[in-house]
Order: C-alpha cells, then structure tokens, then sequence
C-alpha cells in the first residue's frame, strides 16, 4: 500500500485581531509545538502542550440523554495534546469548520460530531467535569456552555504512514476573558515498546538509590486493575525476584495530589498490592519475600503544578527491605 502523508492546514477567513496580555498569552507556551499533521487556526497562541509516548486515550463516540458517554473507542498509541486560544473576533463555529474541512480534504472520516446546538447542556459537562483523558482539565470556570458562542466537538479518524490516527477537536468559547479556546488531540495508534523494565534496571536503581521505578506498568483509570500490557514488565520484575531469593522487598503504590488524600492512600495500597499479587500468583514469586503499601501523594519525585510532573508522580516503586 502506497503510504501517504498528510499535513493540514487550518485557514482562518480572517485575520485575528491581538488582544491584551491580560486576556491571553502574547506568545506561545515555552516547549510547546504544533503537531506536524495539522497546523493551528491562523493567529491563534499555545496555551497548553503534553505529549504521551504511549497511553491509552477514550474516544467519545456517542452521549446518552444523561450526558454519559454511551459509546466510546478506545486506542492506545502516541498521544498529543494542544490547546490553543484565539481572540473572539472570530467564532466557535468558524474555527471549528475550518478544522472540519481540513480533515474532510486529507480524507480523514469525520467519526462523531455534537455542539450545544444538537445536544443540551450536560453534555458538555463530560468535557467541562472531568479530566479529559486524565490530562489537563478544561478552563470550567471560564467556559460557560450556554454562552454566546456555544461549543462544538468531532472525532476523526484517518491513515498516516500505513497507521490509523485519530484526532478530536473540541471547542469553546471562554467568555471571562474573551478566548476561544480550542483543544487538538493527536492519537497515532502503535504498539507499546516494551523490554523497558528489566533485572538489570532494577537492580541498577536499587543499588544506587535504594528503589526503582518499576516502567511498563497500566492501570485502568482511578483503578487498580492491571491492564494486559503490563505483563512484560511484571515478568521481568519476577524474573529479578526469583533471581535474588535471599531478599526481601516492599512494594510501593504512588500517585499525584489530584483528589482525597485518604482515597489516593487507598488506591496507591491497592495499587501495590495488585502487582504483589500478580507476581504472586501469576509469575510465582515467593510471597515471602513481598509486602506491599501505599503512600498517597506523600513522596513526590516532580512538581504536581504540571500534568508532566504529576504524570511521574503516579509510579510504582519496588525498594529493598
């Protein structure tokens, strides 16, 4: 199959007008970077960038009367997250049909589309409520769902290099200070690296630093559940306890300070404790030689003012008794 490559181009009607620095940023985020597969609205800024080398992202594909998401697809690949703001000389409608058309001419099938025009309020409280893919949260405060320019959302899937990628568009307006804020996720469905967690790397970190992090390991969202991709990882941990049979270790569940401390105490528990029992049960560890604990948000190893930083916080470790 002849690969093909797509670039888009998002051409704005209109030439935004600058606003002031006290409505929105005059420059783009230090780091941030448009994605090569489509370019931003014309004079639009970068507010927000994070880039996943490989993560699971929920694709909506559907809401119920309750504004549940009633059908969804779930791919796992790299994923890259934009947010850009435009001044409000222009409209959600029209940034987002630029968006639309550019998709449509690279051959990208349009998946789901829904706005406030077509579905009511709470809808858009999936979006506005909760933490979008677990990465950064919208601007609740600020965008408002029955506001003058109301919101738009679609998922388009399409073929990049002989891949599927998909990317969703959602947008809004933020009527305090006067932004239209749009979000551009890029999801390049791709096959996990795996062989990242290994004897000798655990047995490097403990060495020199007495723990390690043990890569390589997924966990269903706010859950502890142990997602198959794990399994790599999880034997090549039993394959390093096996192999130091006159040691014993802890097994510890971390997480980042979003939420309850006492619930994130749980979770990070019962986080260990389900790799302590899949090496256990599965890879047959001595259940001797293991204990497992949680300790919340308590020994962060980044900053949990950024979604990076919080995405390193969320770890599990093995430490040597």
């Amino acid at each position: 199959m002849k690969k093909a490559i797509f670039i888009f181009t998002v051409i704005a009607l209109l030439i935004s007008t600058s606003v002031s620095a006290q409505e929105r940023r005059d420059t783009d985020i230090e780091g941030g970077k448009d994605h090569p597969l489509i370019s931003r609205f014309k004079g639009s800024v970068m507010e927000y960038y994070e880039h996943r080398n490989y993560d699971l992202y929920t694709i909506v594909l559907g809401f119920n009367e309750n504004g549940e998401a009633s059908k969804t697809l779930d791919v796992e690949g790299e994923i890259t997250r934009i947010q850009y703001s435009a001044s409000e000389d222009h409209s959600v409608l029209e940034i987002f049909r630029n968006y639309e058309i550019a998709l449509k001419n690279a051959n990208f099938n349009i998946s789901f589309s829904c706005s406030n025009r077509t579905e009511s309020t709470v809808h858009f409280d999936f979006f506005r409520y909760t933490y979008y893919n677990e990465m950064n949260k919208l601007r609740e405060s600020r965008i408002e769902p029955d506001g003058r320019m109301g919101w738009q959302y679609m998922a388009a899937k399409g073929n990049y290099n002989d891949k599927d990628v998909y990317i969703v568009v959602f947008v809004s307006s933020d009527n305090d200070y006067d932004w239209i804020l749009t979000t551009v996720d890029v999801i390049e469905e791709k096959p996990m690296e795996t062989g990242l967690v290994t004897a000798v790397t655990i047995d490097k970190g403990l060495k020199m630093t007495g723990h390690a992090v043990l890569e390589g390991l997924f966990f269903d969202t706010g859950k502890s559940t142990l997602q198959i991709e794990s399994d790599a990882a999880l034997k090549n941990i039993a394959e390093y306890v096996n192999s130091n049979q006159d040691k014993k270790f802890f097994i510890v569940g971390h997480t980042d300070n979003t939420g309850d401390f006492a619930n994130n105490m749980t979770l990070s528990e019962e986080r260990a404790k389900a790799v302590m029992n899949e090496l256990i049960n599965k890879y047959g560890v001595n259940a001797d030689q293991l204990q497992a604990y949680g300790v919340s948000y308590l020994s962060p190893v980044s900053s949990n003012s950024n979604e990076e930083g919080k995405a390193r916080n969320r770890r599990v470790e093995i430490v040597e008794q």
